[in-house]
């Protein structure tokens, strides 16, 4: 059977714009949608529901071959990725799970960021490609202004280092970011640049792109373009998305607690000799509450401004987006 007798759509993030909420609310539950798309297992921030909750039946969750597969994609660097070993696994994929009579469809914010995973987005693009020639392409976007304060809230410290760098202001770590080459973080939410390489990549139709806060803002709207994108319902989308939000922030006793830690305990993994339940009860405790707090120095909103604010005009322009009411930089 022919890839091409396959619909696909992929959807290539971003992280901190829904992602969790999609994959668990309506990528796994829709009737209308082949869930082959990762589903959130591990968030900073609080999750909506118990991963046992949706066990039963999840592709991903019970089949370790699509994890893989997902790993060689988004972690894998160009000297350790396998095409051939990813071809294999994709052959083994379509044979056992492809639906002619579904939308087959793929999610992984990994493949635009470059935290925790490969930081070459366009090597993880033509690797897409190659193995998905005809796929369509769904980005849901952020104000960047939003997505930086909420990756800075969930990792607070030198971004060089998450797991072991020190405690910086906002200020501070926007200045290391925006410094680190050849691929950083602003890099990738440099949405005009991402998306133009992805429609040139797979072609000038077959990109979409949505903005995070309709969800919030006007949800029958944003269900109706996103489930005109997927051809499925936009009714049971609607009632899929309604008062669903997963990985909520994290609050700024945590985030406390943290930096205290690193600052007090250097090296140090004191909550690792803990009971496993005491650990997880301290640790929803902390996470509870009110979010934490993140301003930026107007010079550093000047500067983020400065960063995004031609891209986001033209992304505007290209793509029929309005993004001025939501205050993107520079309000394109």
């Amino acid at each position: 059977m022919e890839l091409k007798m396959f619909n696909i759509v992929i959807h290539a993030g971003y992280a901190k714009a829904a992602s969790s909420t999609l994959q668990r609310y309506l990528f796994n539950e829709h009737p209308g949608i082949n869930n082959l798309s990762i589903f959130p297992i591990q968030n900073i921030g609080l999750s909506g529901e118990s991963d046992e909750d949706r066990k039963t039946g999840n592709i991903y969750l019970n089949d370790d071959r699509l994890m893989d597969f997902y790993k060689s994609l988004v972690l894998l660097d160009d000297q350790d990725y396998d095409e051939d070993k990813a071809k294999e696994c994709f052959n083994y994929l379509k044979t056992r799970y492809f639906r002619e009579d579904k939308i087959n469809l793929f999610s992984s914010e990994r493949f635009t960021t470059v935290f925790y995973s490969f930081c070459d987005l366009k090597a993880k693009a033509f690797r897409l490609k190659r193995l998905f020639p005809d796929a369509r392409i769904l980005f849901i976007i952020r104000n960047q202004f939003d997505i930086i304060r909420s990756q800075y809230r969930d990792h607070p410290f030198d971004p060089n280092d998450f797991s072991g760098g020190k405690p910086v202001n906002p200020d501070v770590w926007v200045n290391l970011e925006d410094e680190k080459k050849p691929f950083n973080f602003f890099d990738s939410i440099n949405y005009y640049n991402v998306i133009r390489m992805y429609r040139e990549i797979f072609g000038e139709g077959k990109v979409n792109v949505l903005p995070f806060e309709e969800i919030v803002t006007d949800l029958p709207s944003f269900s109706k373009k996103i489930s005109g994108i997927l051809s499925i319902d936009p009714g049971i989308t609607e009632e899929l998305l309604s008062g669903k939000r997963d990985n909520t922030g994290v609050s700024w006793k945590f985030n406390l607690a943290r930096s205290l830690r690193r600052k007090l305990f250097p090296g140090r993994t004191i909550m690792d000799k803990l009971p496993a339940g005491l650990q997880k009860g301290l640790g929803n405790y902390l996470k509870k509450g009110t979010s934490h707090k993140v301003k930026f120095r107007g010079e550093t909103e000047q500067r983020l401004i400065d960063i995004f604010a031609r891209s986001n005009k033209l992304l505007s322009e290209e793509m029929n987006l309005d993004l001025r009411q939501y205050n993107y930089p520079g309000n394109p």
